[in-house]
C-alpha cells in the first residue's frame, strides 16, 4: 500500500456497540464516560493520549446515536 494511504472497512454500529466499547475503556481506567472530561481537565487522573481520544470521540458518537434516537420528528405539514 502506497505510504500516506489508509485502508478501512466501513461497517454500521448501533448504539448497543458503542456502549459496549464504552464499557471497555471505563473498566480500564475506573472513570465512567460521562466523567471523562471532568477527569482530564480538572482531576488531572487522565492524560490526553491517542486512546483518551479515541475513548472521547467514541463517547461522543454515542451522545449523539442516543439524542437522536429519541427525538421524534417533526410532524408533517400539508400543503395548503
Amino acid at each position: 500500500m502506497a505510504r500516506g494511504v489508509v485502508k478501512t472497512e466501513l461497517r454500521f454500529v448501533t448504539a448497543e456497540d458503542l456502549r459496549s466499547q464504552l464499557a471497555e475503556y471505563e473498566a480500564r481506567f475506573g472513570v465512567p464516560s460521562d466523567r471523562l472530561a471532568d477527569a482530564f481537565r480538572r482531576d488531572g487522573e487522565l492524560e490526553e493520549t491517542q486512546e483518551f481520544l479515541d475513548w472521547s470521540a467514541l463517547y461522543s458518537a454515542y451522545l449523539a446515536a442516543t439524542t437522536s434516537s429519541q427525538r421524534k420528528p417533526a410532524p408533517r405539514r400539508r400543503a395548503p
